[in-house]
């Protein structure tokens, strides 16, 4: 991927992440080892929320959609 391509993705990560309530944001978060978090299973995610890992499982797969959108409209 050439540079722009790079900062556009980082871009629209930037502005699904913002667009996220609290939850959302955590599981990002932890699941791609952002803002200073390290990398955690969806079992740690589950855990940490006290929520089930379906239920990270879930949030996160909506979440990937969000991401994927700019690739499924050609951008």
């Amino acid at each position: 991927p050439t540079r722009r391509s790079s900062d556009l993705n980082k871009a629209w990560e930037n502005f699904v992440y913002l667009d996220l309530g609290n939850t959302d944001r955590f599981i990002m978060d932890a699941s791609l080892g952002r803002n200073g978090r390290k990398p955690m299973t969806v079992s740690q995610i589950a855990q940490a929320l006290r929520i089930t890992p379906s239920a990270v499982s879930q949030r996160t797969q909506k979440i990937q959609k969000l991401l994927d959108r700019p690739n499924r409209l050609g951008l």
